[in-house]
């Protein structure tokens, strides 16, 4: 599969599927667990809860044996999707930074999604926060199209996210370079732990107020 990435676009898409592996460097033993996804070129996949930190450390169970860890990967099956050809309309470059401070955090429904919608240039975005899978925080963008042309459906772009670290600064950042549909699948990452989440030395919650920090740079429209 490495050897054939080179003759395709970064923008082809594939559904792989695979088995990732960890050793138990004490008895030869191996944890596995399959996955199923859909990518393009240079994406990252896997699964964000494949163990826990405990579980990993305890040197009785050999999967980290005097700091020294093994994995290994088999790839199952990998096909190529075929993707409509679509082209970039370059545009006036378009940079925005939002924050949104959420209040008496700990009172809200973690069963909800709760979201908050702000406008970058002549574009119509929203920043969602819930409670994802695995006891994990999901924090995501969404794109929701122009406000002044309905026919403006897919942008180039790039943004940062940030749950703000009130105290040291070390915020907890992922940044996503691509392209974006009106009202389609958003991006963003849910690998923050609840426990570490909620934890008061982390910062990410002072005084029950989370702030949540955007920064948008809108490069093309696509069609």
């Amino acid at each position: 599969m490495l050897t054939e990435a080179s003759s395709y676009s970064y923008e082809s898409v594939f559904k792989i599927s695979y088995e990732l592996f960890i050793f138990d460097q004490n008895t030869g033993d191996t944890l596995s667990k399959k996955g199923e996804n859909f990518g393009e070129v240079m994406d990252e996949m896997g699964f964000r809860s494949m163990i826990d930190l405990k579980t990993f450390k305890d040197p009785l169970n050999g999967y980290l044996v005097k700091n020294t860890c093994m994995f290994s990967v088999k790839i199952l099956q990998h096909v190529f999707i075929q993707t409509p050809i679509e082209c970039v309309r370059p545009m006036e470059l378009v940079s925005h930074e939002y924050s949104w401070k959420i209040e008496n955090f700990s009172k809200m429904d973690n069963k909800t999604c709760h979201y908050k919608k702000f406008t970058a240039g002549d574009y119509l975005w929203s920043l969602r926060i819930f409670q994802g899978k695995d006891q994990n925080v999901a924090l995501y963008m969404h794109y929701h199209g122009s406000i002044h042309d309905p026919s403006v459906g897919k942008v180039s772009v790039e943004f940062t996210l940030s749950i703000v670290d009130q105290i040291d600064g070390n915020h907890n950042q992922m940044t996503y370079n691509g392209v974006l549909k009106s009202d389609g699948y958003g991006r963003g990452n849910d690998h923050i732990s609840l426990k570490y989440f909620n934890d008061p030395a982390q910062g990410f919650i002072v005084n029950e107020t989370c702030i949540i920090e955007a920064k948008i740079i809108v490069h093309a429209l696509v069609e």
